[in-house]
C-alpha cells in the first residue's frame, strides 16, 4: 500500500499482515478498493493460475480472508482476471475469470453466475460506468458487453434518440458541454438535437425522392433544414419533411416502435405538456389542447429495429400549422418534441417540463424550428437586410415567480442585433442598470405600422388562425413606443428580471448584417435563459445569419 504523506510516498507490505497474513502466493490479476470501508483500508484481490479455488481474497486493513464462496455458491478453479466492487452498493462484488463473470451479493461470501447473454468466454476486464449505473466487460475474441445493475430490468429492446452531439441516452446530462468537433470550442444544447432534422422544398423538390430514407441519407444526404422551415406565401400550404432518427440498443430486434412528433409555438422557455399526455403517447393518439400540435401520421411505425441500426421515421410539418412569421420577410421561433413507445420499452415519463423530460427521458429528443417566410426556397435566418426576429420569454418553471437572466451571445456574430421589450419585462429601470441604450426608435415604429397591416391580410386570406393575430398584435402592442436598444459585439447579460409563471412576454429582435457582408458568409448568435439564483440554464434559441444573395451597401 502506498500512503502519501506530504510530498513523501510510504510504501506498506501488506501480504505479510501479522493478524492474517495471504494464504496464498500466485499473480495478483487485479485489485479493487472496496467502498463498504469509510477509511478506504480494505481492498480485495483476485488472483490468476490454478490449482487453488481461492481466487478472491479481502483485505480490511488488518488481515486477509478468502472470499472465494465454497462448495455450489463457490469459485470454480479458473483464471480471474479482473473484480470490480458497486461504489453504490459495496456488498456487490464482481470478478471476471476464464468462464464468464460472477457476482456476490454479501461482501465474496457467496457467488453465483452472470449470464444474462454474457458468452462463454473469458473475461479479461471489468468496468462500473458509475453514472449510467453499468458493469462492461471486456471478453476475448467475443467483444465488448454491459449489464444495466439497476431495475427497470428491461427486456429485449432499449429505445433512445439523442440530446446533443454528446448525448449517449445514458442518463448523464450534457447539455453546456463544449463539442469537441468544433473549434473555437462551442456547448451543445438539449434544444438542438442531432437526431432531428428538417427538409424544406425549394424548386428543385425535396432532398431525397421519398420520406424512406435511412440511416446514411439522414447523415450524409439531409442538410438540416430547421433553421429556415418554410411557412404562408406561395404556395398557400408548404410541406416540411420533419424526420427523427430512432436507436435500439437492446440485445434483441424490436417488431414494432411507435414515434410521434409535435411542434409548439416556443419561448426560451416551453409551454408544458398537456395534463395526461403520457397515455396519448402510449396509444399512439394526438396530444390534447391546441398549444401542442402533433403532427401526422399519428404514429410513424418503424418495423423490426435491429440494435446497431438506426431507423428514421418522418412526418409532414405543413405550414397550415406555423405561425405567421415576425416581420415579413422575418420568422418565429417553435419547438419541435420527438417522442419514442414500444411494447418492449414503453414510454411511462409524466414530465410535463419539456426541458428537464428532454435531459431526463432517452425516449424523447427536441429541435428549435425557425419559421421563415417561403419564397421558393428555404430562407436561412436573417436573410436580407433588416430581419424581425420574436421570441418569446416565459416563467414557466417558477412555481409563482422568479428572477432570470438573459444572456444574448453575439460572439460569432460580426453584424448588430437590437432588442426592444415590454415595459413589464425590459422596463426602464432595467435597460439603465444594464447601460443599454435607446438605438434607432423610428425602426420599431415603422416595423410595426407595416407589419400590422400585413398580418391581418395574410390572416384574412385565411394562411394563419385568427387566434395567432390577436396574440402578435398584442405583442406588437405591448412594444409601441418602448425603445429599441443595442446588443454590445461582446454580448450582453440582462439581470435579474422578474417573470411569473403565467406570463409570457414577447421579446422582438432586430438583426442587421455587418456593413461589408458579402453573398454565402455567414454567422451565429444564441439567446440563453436561466435562473438567476441558481444559474441553472432554462432554456434558449440558437440563430444562424446566413446572406443569400448579393447586398448592396
Amino acid at each position: 500500500r502506498a500512503d502519501l504523506v506530504g510530498t513523501t510516498w510510504n510504501l506498506t507490505r501488506i501480504d505479510n499482515a501479522v493478524v492474517g497474513p495471504l494464504g496464498l502466493t500466485g499473480l495478483v490479476s487485479d485489485i479493487a478498493v472496496d467502498w463498504a470501508d469509510a477509511g478506504l483500508q480494505s481492498v480485495y484481490i483476485s488472483f490468476g493460475g490454478i490449482g487453488d479455488a481461492r481466487h478472491v481474497w479481502r483485505f480490511d486493513g488488518t488481515s486477509w480472508q478468502a472470499r472465494s464462496g465454497t462448495g455450489a455458491t463457490g469459485l470454480m478453479d479458473v483464471e480471474h482476471n479482473a473484480i470490480v466492487v458497486d461504489p453504490a452498493n459495496p456488498t456487490n462484488v464482481y470478478v471476471g475469470a476464464d468462464l464468464g463473470v460472477w457476482q456476490s451479493t454479501d461482501s465474496g461470501q457467496n457467488w453465483s453466475t452472470l449470464e444474462q447473454g454474457l458468452p462463454d468466454a473469458p473475461v479479461f476486464d471489468l468496468q462500473i460506468h458509475a453514472g449510467a449505473r453499468l458493469l462492461r466487460a471486456s471478453t476475448h475474441g467475443r467483444g465488448l458487453y454491459e449489464y444495466r445493475l439497476d431495475p427497470p430490468i428491461l427486456g429485449g429492446a432499449e429505445m433512445y434518440i439523442r440530446d446533443t452531439f454528446l448525448d449517449m441516452a445514458r442518463g448523464v446530462n450534457t447539455d453546456g458541454h463544449n463539442d469537441p468537433t468544433v473549434w473555437p470550442p462551442t456547448p451543445v444544447r438539449h434544444w438542438l438535437s442531432p437526431n432531428i432534422k428538417v427538409d424544406s422544398p425549394t424548386p428543385a423538390g425535396y432532398q431525397t425522392p421519398t420520406t424512406d430514407i435511412d440511416f446514411f441519407q439522414f447523415h450524409e444526404t439531409i442538410v438540416d433544414g430547421s433553421h429556415g422551415v418554410g411557412t404562408i406565401d406561395p404556395p398557400l400550404v408548404v410541406h416540411n419533411r420533419l424526420y427523427a432518427l430512432v436507436h435500439n440498443r437492446g440485445p434483441m430486434t424490436e417488431p414494432t416502435v411507435h414515434v410521434m412528433a409535435a411542434v409548439t409555438n416556443a419561448s426560451t422557455v416551453l409551454s408544458p405538456l398537456p395534463a395526461g399526455y403520457t397515455a396519448n403517447v402510449q396509444a399512439g393518439t394526438p396530444l390534447p389542447g391546441s398549444t401542442w400540435r402533433t403532427l401526422t401520421p399519428v404514429p410513424v411505425t418503424l418495423t423490426n429495429l435491429r440494435p446497431g441500426f438506426p431507423q428514421v421515421a418522418a412526418f409532414d410539418l405543413p405550414s397550415t400549422i406555423l405561425p405567421i412569421p415576425a416581420s415579413l420577410p422575418g420568422q418565429s421561433h417553435f419547438c419541435s418534441v420527438v417522442f419514442v413507445n414500444t411494447p418492449s420499452d414503453p414510454y411511462t415519463n409524466t414530465q410535463q417540463n419539456v426541458d428537464l423530460l428532454t435531459i431526463g427521458e432517452r425516449k424523447v429528443a427536441q429541435k428549435n424550428l425557425h419559421i421563415v417566410q417561403f419564397v421558393g426556397a428555404p430562407p436561412p435566418p436573417g436573410t436580407g437586410i433588416g430581419m424581425w426576429v420574436r421570441l418569446d420569454i416565459a416563467g414557466y418553471l417558477f412555481e409563482k415567480e422568479g428572477p432570470i437572466d438573459l444572456l444574448f451571445d453575439v460572439s460569432g456574430f460580426k453584424g448588430r442585433l437590437a432588442i426592444v421589450g415590454p415595459q413589464r419585462l425590459l422596463s426602464d429601470e432595467v435597460l439603465k442598470q444594464e447601460g443599454l441604450k435607446p438605438a434607432d426608435g423610428a425602426l420599431v415604429k415603422s416595423w410595426l405600422a407595416r407589419h400590422r397591416e400585413d398580418a391581418k391580410r395574410l390572416q384574412f386570406e385565411g394562411k394563419f388562425a385568427a387566434a395567432d393575430l390577436d396574440r402578435l398584435l398584442g405583442a406588437m402592442a405591448a412594444v409601441e413606443g418602448r425603445p429599441l436598444v443595442e446588443i454590445g459585439a461582446k454580448g450582453t447579460t440582462i439581470h435579474k428580471i422578474a417573470v411569473k409563471r403565467d406570463d409570457v412576454h414577447t421579446v422582438f429582435m432586430r438583426i442587421d448584417p455587418p456593413a461589408k457582408a458579402k453573398e454565402g458568409e455567414s454567422w451565429t448568435f444564441s439567446v440563453v435563459q436561466r435562473d438567476s439564483e441558481t444559474g441553472i440554464v432554462q432554456g434558449g434559441a440558437d440563430y444562424s445569419v446566413r446572406i443569400n444573395g448579393p447586398v448592396k451597401h
